[in-house]
């Protein structure tokens, strides 16, 4: 008879991971102590949302990428769920991860019968190439969200900026082309470039 397995205490960063993803909702992993099970089912419901969060996100890519991409979720729990102990589940979690993160970047670097380090081979865009697009709606969503945290002045709560950004005088100026004409350097701080 197979004895049951003793619950041992979460580390802090997994507590924190969980927590900072799923807030105060019953994951195990959030709270204290948890079981090779608590682990298996915890980091499936992780890759199952990573996988609900590229569907959602509907990025941008080819289909045979996209495919590949949702492909290796599903492998990547099914590995998880085979695990035997809780060690072996983050080295599958951890193993899922770096190859997922090459992936996105175009491919999984295969040097696995390679003799040599062969750091000059990480050229991973054979395929395709990794780029990130913003549209104005979510750089004026960035714009609040940064005034939000202080590191740009806020402007949603800001009566001065309102008066001095008066959509009615700049004769249809938008928010962000009058946030680059009158604070260049903060706009090139966020976005890269004045456009």
């Amino acid at each position: 008879m197979k004895m049951k397995e003793e619950k041992t205490e979460v580390p802090l960063d997994l507590k924190m991971m969980f927590r900072l993803i799923y807030g105060f909702q019953s994951k195990v992993l959030s709270y204290g102590f948890a079981d090779t099970n608590d682990y298996k089912n915890d980091f499936s419901t992780l890759l199952n949302t990573i996988k609900h969060a590229l569907i959602d996100s509907k990025i941008q890519t080819d289909l045979d990428h996209y495919n590949k991409l949702i492909t290796h979720i599903d492998r990547g729990m099914n590995y998880i769920l085979e695990r035997e102990n809780k060690e072996s589940v983050l080295a599958a979690y951890i193993k899922f991860l770096t190859n997922f993160i090459f992936l996105l970047i175009g491919e999984i670097p295969s040097n696995y019968d390679e003799k040599k380090d062969n750091r000059g081979n990480w050229a991973l865009n054979n395929f395709r190439q990794i780029a990130f697009s913003q549209d104005k709606d979510q750089r004026k969503r960035l714009l609040f969200a940064r005034g939000e945290s202080g590191e740009v002045e806020n402007i949603a709560r800001n009566e001065r900026i309102h008066h001095l950004y008066d959509p009615e005088k700049l004769k249809g100026e938008g928010l962000l082309e009058w946030f680059a004409r009158t604070r260049p350097s903060e706009y090139i701080k966020f976005f890269g470039r004045v456009n």
